[in-house]
């Protein structure tokens, strides 16, 4: 019998799955064998490569702020303006700036040009949390490159 799944592995404090193939001559006899992805030395150039490439982009980031910017349209509540009958003649735009601070969400109603600034530094932080998934991933595959070369 020759199945396969997914076995979870704690690896550097880190949760990941692993696909494992189970090889089962009887009911009684189970052989697990991990197949796991090795990384010759010109994956490991690659990898730093990769990290270096990485850095100088951190490097290059100045804002960083984390949430979201909404731009919202309002009606004003007097039943005397055109706001109250006609959608398009909400007033506004007014932006928002939701984060989180000391564990709670915190709204904050922000200019124009603030929000242009912000929208920026949003889109930095996006990219510095990709950058650093990257940087994980490729530190995951040295590690596993020097394990290989000492085994």
């Amino acid at each position: 019998m020759l199945s396969a799944h997914r076995a979870l592995v704690t690896l550097g404090g880190r949760v990941c799955y692993h696909l494992s193939l189970l090889l089962a001559q009887d009911e009684t006899h189970v052989k697990s064998v991990i197949m796991s992805k090795i990384t010759p030395p010109r994956g490991a150039a690659r990898a730093r490569e990769r990290i270096a490439q990485i850095r100088q982009e951190l490097g290059a980031i100045e804002l960083l702020c984390s949430g979201t910017l909404l731009k919202r349209m309002k009606t004003c509540g007097s039943p005397n303006c055109r706001c109250a009958h006609d959608p398009t003649a909400r007033h506004g735009p007014y932006y928002e700036w939701g984060h989180m601070r000391a564990g709670k969400l915190v709204h904050r109603v922000v200019s124009a040009e603030q929000a242009e600034v912000l929208r920026q530094a949003i889109a930095n932080y996006r990219r510095l949390k990709k950058l650093l998934r990257g940087w994980e991933s490729e530190t995951e595959r040295l590690i596993d490159a020097a394990a290989s070369q000492t085994t």
